[in-house]
């Protein structure tokens, strides 16, 4: 099950503006739908929110697979709101999409790759989700700045496995970030994608859905 945020997506709703509001409205719809133990998958914010889930809830996640995000205070991720409106506005104007820089390389291979998302992107026609607003581009950066500033929280007793993924040359969440949630996570499976960037799991989209689907099978 995806499950978009209050006020993203087909989801009503205000906004959050703070990873531990996030956190609570997901604990509270894997509650209500009466589940008590769960596989959680979270990409960049969302992976992020799920640490914040496994804080609260430690007993309620079984196995994590985290796809380029990072732990409270962990490397550059304060930055971030600097790097995303910088490199998206030099892309506009240049008439590039904001996520060729921002989840790409700028290799011939990312360059390719970010072609091909943005062309599987069109694929669907119907049911698509509204585009993000202003207003909820800001709440989630502001989330993340604050993140990025916290002290680090040790949050692991309790969860399971662990798949950690992320790209070499992520400029929204450095690479380091995938050492610094493998030491909050003893034993999990690390894999850090070569020539990729926040769009790791986009790009390298068949090797990450092989891995995923073997780690959450045993």
């Amino acid at each position: 099950m995806a499950v978009d945020y209050r006020g993203v997506g087909g989801s009503t709703g205000r906004v959050r503006d703070s990873i531990d509001g996030m956190a609570d409205d997901i604990v509270g719809l894997i509650r209500a739908l009466g589940h008590d133990r769960v596989d959680m998958f979270g990409l960049a914010v969302g992976g992020i929110v799920a640490q914040a889930v496994a804080a609260r809830a430690p007993r309620l996640i079984d196995r994590l697979v985290l796809a380029n995000a990072g732990p409270a205070g962990g490397p550059g991720i304060s930055d971030i709101t600097r790097t995303a409106i910088t490199t998206g506005l030099r892309a506009v104007l240049t008439l590039d999409d904001p996520m060729t820089p921002l989840f790409f390389t700028s290799t011939a291979t990312g360059r390719s790759a970010a072609r091909l998302y943005l062309a599987r992107l069109k694929e669907r026609t119907t049911g698509r989700d509204k585009p993000v607003s202003l207003g909820t581009y800001r709440a989630q950066l502001s989330a993340l700045r604050r993140w990025g500033r916290q002290a680090p929280v040790e949050w692991a007793s309790g969860v399971g496995q662990a798949l950690i993924v992320h790209g070499d040359s992520d400029r929204l969440v450095p690479a380091a970030n995938a050492t610094e949630l493998a030491r909050l996570l003893p034993g999990a499976t690390v894999t850090v994608y070569p020539d990729s960037g926040h769009g790791a799991v986009f790009q390298y989209h068949r090797e990450f859905v092989a891995a995923a689907r073997e780690f959450l099978r045993h």
